[in-house]
């Protein structure tokens, strides 16, 4: 080989090597991307839990056609449950990826050794070198596979949280409007109660009026009839008046019958009469009672209805800040999947497959060349294995458990108070679970500092 050609690949691979410290700095501070995590699956949790008593729906304001992520907006319990499931989901599937990545890189350096350090054209040495190269190359094509699965898994729980969040501004937008209109009925009901208290009040004073005047009435009535002649009285005033058709004057008597009786027709007359006016006054009495009941029923229950939208709206504005929240820290859990996705398509991936090449003719370069590409893949090796590692290791310690309890949050009124207690304690703890986060993110993060300073200072010796 040349020593022009020799000069022209050296001079790529140390443009490689630059932009392999390029991309790790651009990922310096990933460990924001894990802190988070913890505290979004217990927040998410503490809500599940604060909105098990009542349910309520967030299909208050559908869109045209229908959703597309969610399954049940009628319940918006049925839809926490959905975010519960797929976060559960994709936090499974994401260590499950991570941990197959994890010893995917592991192993992937000593292939890479074993690959550089074999000697002989002999055919048992060719075969076991291709059947290295080619482990290498399905690592290579595996971990691409497996650093993309995260990402979609944790797409779909960020359009699931996105449409629900619409829901949820939606709905609460039309339970204000309800809560509007139940206000107004309120204040509605509220006039037309008193109205009818005051018309029973009326009515009440009327009745004791007209008893007092019946019985007045009644009294009267009595005390006439017995200044009414008798029957012999009767008989009498007959026959006196017969006589006095002989006669040009009446006498006093019959005078006084007339009167008397003139009294009695107009006391029967008017107790008569009070005893009309009585029997109304007790029919308005009966209206304005059902009244008062009618308008004091539909006035509690409009109060009912105003303390459920009530707490409805505040239930709404609690999982809005609640989903608001997750939805920012998950993410950033897209944003760690994505970068590692990215440092194993760009960087990882082909790294890998240079070596692949450049073994395949490796007679055609110069050995020296050969060990810088595999110390530089051996450096992506470690990079994304330290990546891994750290988030099987954060996932292990601080979400696993947390990640379980979203998976038991369908069925646990036997165990409320207990799943209640257990969120507190949480919650309280986050913080030192960060600062937990950050102290290990940052130990590894060293760790392949010194690993990779080790292994550019041998590609150093090299040239």
């Amino acid at each position: 080989m040349s020593t022009e050609t020799d000069g022209s690949l050296e001079a790529a691979a140390v443009r490689d090597l630059c932009l392999t410290d390029s991309r790790l700095q651009q990922h310096e501070a990933w460990e924001e991307y894990l802190m988070p995590a913890p505290h979004s699956i217990t927040i998410l949790t503490e809500l599940v839990l604060a909105c098990s008593d009542r349910d309520f729906s967030v299909n208050e304001n559908p869109p045209e056609g229908s959703y597309r992520f969610l399954r049940n907006p009628d319940s918006f319990h049925a839809c926490l449950m959905q975010v519960c499931n797929s976060g559960w989901e994709a936090f499974n599937k994401s260590h499950s990826s991570m941990d197959q990545i994890r010893l995917y890189s592991a192993v992937t350096p000593q292939y890479l050794r074993e690959v550089l350090e074999s000697q002989g054209d002999d055919e048992p040495v060719q075969s076991r070198l291709a059947s290295k190269l080619r482990r290498i190359g399905e690592i290579s094509s595996e971990c691409v596979k497996l650093s993309v699965e995260p990402m979609k898994k944790f797409s779909k729980v960020h359009g699931i949280i996105k449409e629900l969040l619409k829901a949820c501004v939606d709905s609460k937008r039309c339970y204000k409007e309800k809560e509007e209109i139940v206000k107004d009925a309120i204040m509605e009901n509220e006039m037309r109660e008193k109205l009818a208290a005051e018309t029973k009040r009326r009515t009440e004073q009327v009745a004791k009026d007209l008893a007092e005047e019946l019985r007045q009435d009644r009294h009267n009535y009595d005390k006439a009839m017995k200044s009414y002649p008798g029957r012999k009285e009767r008989i009498y005033k007959c026959t006196v008046e017969v006589i006095a058709e002989f006669f040009p004057k009446k006498t006093s008597r019959t005078v006084k019958t007339s009167i008397t009786e003139f009294r009695v027709t107009q006391c029967g007359v008017k107790l008569e009469k009070a005893r009309e006016l009585a029997e109304k006054n007790r029919e308005d009495m009966r209206m304005a009672e059902e009244s008062l009941v009618e308008t004091s029923l539909a006035l509690k229950k409009c109060r009912t209805r105003e303390i459920a939208l009530a707490s409805t709206i505040d239930q709404l504005v609690k999982g809005l800040a609640v989903l608001g929240a997750v939805k920012e820290k998950w993410e950033r859990m897209f944003l760690f999947f994505q970068m590692l996705s990215n440092i194993i398509k760009i960087d990882f991936s082909p790294q890998l497959m240079d070596f692949v090449v450049l073994d395949d003719d490796r007679k055609m370069f110069h050995r020296r060349l050969l060990r810088d590409v595999f110390l530089r893949a051996s450096i992506s090796c470690n990079q994304v294995n330290m990546i891994s590692r750290t988030y099987t290791e954060v996932y292990s310690k601080y979400l696993m458990e947390r990640v379980s309890r979203l998976s038991r949050l369908v069925d646990m009124k036997s165990r409320r108070e207990d799943e209640t207690l257990q969120t507190e304690q949480l919650l309280q703890a986050y913080q030192r679970d960060e600062e937990d986060i950050l102290e290990l993110v940052r130990k590894n993060k060293a760790e392949f500092e010194r690993m990779k300073l080790q292994i550019e200072q041998q590609m150093e010796q090299n040239q």
